[in-house]
């Protein structure tokens, strides 16, 4: 980021619907400016793909409910007073 701005180079945005994952967009925007082929947009790792069967109206609530006290809550617990990493994404 310090290096596109530095060269006045635009930096792609990060807000809704300006195309997929900005911080790669971003890499592949000083890879194209800078020349330097040293950076790797290849990561080599495979996504997980996650499923649940679906679940009846009637019980979906005990569910969603159960959902929250298992990981949602926690999450919440765990980082509710932190700052968050970034604010406008172009820090």
């Amino acid at each position: 980021m310090e290096w596109l701005k530095k060269h006045n180079i635009p930096i792609p945005s990060c807000k809704f619907g300006t195309g997929s994952n900005p911080r790669m967009r971003r890499i592949q925007t000083y890879i194209k400016y800078s020349g330097d082929n040293s950076v790797s947009l290849f990561h080599g790792r495979k996504r997980g793909v996650y499923y649940h069967k679906a679940i009846p109206a009637n019980e979906r609530e005990n569910t969603i409910k159960f959902w929250y006290k298992r990981w949602g809550l926690p999450r919440y617990l765990r980082l509710k007073d932190k700052e968050p990493p970034y604010y406008s994404g172009i820090e």
